[in-house]
């Protein structure tokens, strides 16, 4: 299949990003990009209304989360093949987006040509997982936490500068509940400020923050 027949859509979190990978995919390769927003809804119904071969999604939205997403999309739209694009990888979003079956999975942080790469196989029916997401799918699971899975997504989220409002939209969840798991979380934790608890989350690993 011809690179210029390869049809593509971004559902990126920030527009400035979808935008850059939208001129870098038109310019030098000749994609074409149907459509592009920063909103899963609007990813949902224009799935539903002018179906891409691949959609490059993001792990999280305002309106959604990007596991969430994936598999709405998948039960309505099952031709549609999800490539997740991420700044940031770590091993439970990982295991979360293969649980949700997207087709392929890119480190932000790869170089470009792996995402064309990735693009190629998956246009051609295939599947394709990085090396970095590979290395995280064969190794160990890390050591028990302290925590449950689901302090740790909001742990995670905190940790990667989200507002208590931004968490609880992209796990669907209400503000004060969010506020709860937070005060639960510093309680098991021993920690009480946002830096110390950003710190324990790149330490344990539920966060690859740098």
């Amino acid at each position: 299949m011809p690179l210029r027949e390869k049809t593509i859509a971004l559902a990126t979190r920030y527009e400035s990003i979808g935008s850059l990978i939208r001129h870098y995919l038109a310019s030098n390769h000749r994609m074409n990009v149907l459509w592009q927003t920063s909103i899963g809804e609007d990813a949902i119904r224009q799935c539903r209304k002018k179906p891409p071969r691949i959609l490059i999604t993001s792990p999280i939205y305002r309106d959604y989360s990007g596991v969430n997403l994936a598999k709405a999309i998948r039960k309505q739209s099952p031709d549609v093949r999800i490539l997740l694009y991420a700044g940031i990888l770590h091993r439970d979003m990982v295991d979360q987006m293969m649980a949700a079956q997207v087709h392929g999975i890119v480190a932000a942080y790869s170089p470009l040509p792996t995402l064309i790469t990735a693009i190629t196989v998956l246009c051609e029916g295939g599947c394709y997982f990085d090396g970095i997401t590979e290395s995280m799918l064969h190794s160990p699971d890390k050591q028990s936490s302290p925590l449950t899975a689901r302090e740790q997504s909001v742990l995670r989220l905190v940790a990667e500068g989200f507002s208590t409002k931004e968490i609880a939209s992209a796990l669907e969840l209400s503000v004060k509940t969010i506020e709860k798991f937070r005060e639960r979380i510093m309680a098991k934790l021993g920690l009480h400020d946002a830096v110390k608890l950003t710190r324990y989350a790149i330490r344990t690993g539920i966060s690859s923050l740098d």
